[in-house]
């Protein structure tokens, strides 16, 4: 959940692994969900975590996908880019190994996010600085 729009309502955005893609569910501001808007990622999407990954003052999402529990080589993160307005420009990024669960938050003060995961399949948790570079 996050403010995606900027009208100061939480939002909501789903990971549908079943279908590979983020959903992401406006807040009308009275209680009910707006318009789905649907957003394709590389695979199975696990969890979601919200904030100002690139600091242009818009709230964007990170998504764990787990590729290794369905067969594949490889883990992925995909990275949604918000433009303030409820819309968003996704990236993949393929990683050895995933997670399952991920979380961003300024762990060491820096004013940057750090993302947080975790694996259940490898029972691990590991931390990483976030880095705008990473998403260009």
């Amino acid at each position: 959940m996050g403010d995606i729009d900027g009208d100061s309502d939480f939002d909501v955005i789903t990971a549908n692994s079943s279908s590979n893609s983020v959903s992401v569910l406006q807040n009308n501001g009275d209680g009910t969900l707006g318009r789905n808007s649907e957003y394709a990622v590389k695979l199975a999407p696990f969890s979601v975590a919200t904030g100002d990954v690139n600091r242009d003052g818009f709230q964007d999402a990170v998504v764990a996908g787990f590729g290794l529990a369905y067969g594949f080589d490889s883990d992925y993160y995909s990275v949604l880019l918000g433009d303030g307005e409820g819309n968003f420009t996704v990236t993949d990024y393929e990683v050895a190994v995933g997670s399952d669960f991920v979380a961003l938050e300024d762990l060491n003060g820096d004013d940057n996010l750090d993302m947080v995961t975790t694996s259940a399949a490898l029972n691990r948790v590991a931390t990483g600085e976030w880095r705008w570079q990473f998403c260009a």
